[in-house]
């Protein structure tokens, strides 16, 4: 065991390394601005995120505009790599224009990049995603009068309820469940645990919107409101604008402009019919009066934001007191405690499944249940091929068709 804890630490020593690199940095400057003459909504707020070549957030900044208009300027520290910028102005719990990725280059002199571009978002009531304390994420998305709230794979309906200040939705028969937003701060409650301070994150909250079907095989993106349509039986792609959709209870219907498509999109637990991976949304596409059932999402944001916590390893429950956890984390790295040590590595998602590369540590020694615990949490995490929930949102890994371990939010 002490050998393989070794080796664990020599792969951490690379990590480490660089997290050293990264803490002497440089000032990053510049503004946002955008063509349109349309004054800014009131309540606007500038957000900045700045991300690393693996892609993970590594400095970002915040600021009210106030009764400020674009131009508005922004200056926040930030590591010596390479990097990418991405800038939004958010208000109203939703982004309304965002611009970028502008590249750093790699230096340690302070770097003005000049005016970043921004585009204006389309009021498209796709889930917005709110990032708290240690990378815990909610997507919210408009469901009837109120919500609906998605915090890994589990999923609650919310319904608007009295609140001293601010708006706050609760699920039904269940107060300790609730989405309160105050200003361009949300905070959340879900699974036992109180989340504040949350901010709307830019990637999560603009990304473009990609669903599949399959016999026949189809693709739908919506990017910004650009919507396109390819597969098997579609001899040119079907291209087009969406707006605003019709909503039906959770249900979002978007028309393609200049066509006949159609897609229903709601927000649940849904998974592909051939291979069986999870997605965030169920969705129908209807296509010359055919209707065609398919998912839609990035499988992975039910994975991340998430603060998973083992209650089972190889058939065997984690015994009470012993800190057995995983996080998947943006760039594609995973981290956690394995009963004893800590550890890191990455992941890979793909059409057929779910893998987790080598994982490295660190190399304390503590008790014998300890030490096996993490030997068996390991081996399990090694073995991995696929993941799937529970209906109460309780995340499985599978190594073939056996469950490797079992996790709860």
């Amino acid at each position: 065991m002490r050998a393989a804890l070794a080796a664990l630490a020599a792969l951490a020593l690379p990590l480490l390394a660089a997290q050293a690199a990264l803490a002497e940095g440089r000032s990053l400057t510049g503004s946002v601005a955008y063509r349109e003459r349309i004054a800014l909504a009131p309540g606007a707020e500038l957000a900045i995120e700045v991300r690393d070549a693996s892609g993970a957030i590594v400095a970002e900044a915040r600021t009210e505009a106030g009764d400020a208009q674009v131009p508005l300027p922004f200056s926040l520290e930030a590591p010596e790599g390479a990097l990418t910028l991405r800038a939004a102005l958010v208000a109203g719990g939703r982004p309304l224009w965002v611009g970028g990725p502008v590249p750093v280059a790699e230096g340690t002199a302070a770097t003005d990049l000049g005016t970043v571009a921004l585009t204006r978002v389309a009021a498209l009531d796709f889930p917005v995603v709110w990032r708290c304390a240690d990378d815990i994420r909610f997507a919210v998305s408009p469901a009837g009068e109120g919500l609906r709230l998605r915090h890994g794979g589990s999923f609650a309906d919310l319904l608007p309820v009295a609140a001293a200040s601010g708006a706050k939705y609760e699920a039904a028969g269940d107060p300790a469940t609730w989405a309160w937003s105050k200003g361009n701060r949300m905070s959340f409650a879900m699974a036992g645990a109180t989340h504040a301070d949350c901010v709307l994150a830019i990637d999560g909250s603009t990304a473009a919107f990609v669903a599949r079907g399959n016999e026949p095989g189809w693709r739908l993106t919506i990017d910004n409101g650009d919507a396109t349509i390819e597969g098997m039986n579609i001899a040119t792609p079907i291209m087009g604008r969406t707006a605003a959709p019709q909503i039906a209870g959770a249900e979002r219907t978007y028309a393609v402009e200049g066509s006949d498509a159609r897609a229903t999109v709601e927000d649940r637990l849904a998974r592909d019919d051939m291979t069986g991976m999870p997605a965030p949304a169920a969705v129908t596409l209807v296509l010359g009066g055919t209707a065609m059932k398919g998912t839609g999402g990035d499988p992975a944001a039910l994975l991340q934001g998430v603060l998973w916590k083992a209650t089972e390893v190889a058939g065997s429950p984690v015994p009470a007191g012993m800190e057995v956890t995983l996080q998947f984390l943006d760039g594609g790295r995973v981290a956690g405690r394995s009963a004893c040590n800590r550890y890191f590595g990455g992941f890979t998602l793909s059409g057929e499944g779910l893998a987790l590369g080598q994982l490295g540590g660190t190399m304390m020694a503590c008790g014998e249940a300890e030490m096996a615990m993490e030997q068996a949490f390991l081996k399990a995490l090694a073995g991995v091929t696929r993941f799937d929930f529970d209906e109460g949102g309780a995340l499985a890994l599978y190594a073939g068709d056996s469950v490797a371990a079992r996790f709860a939010p």
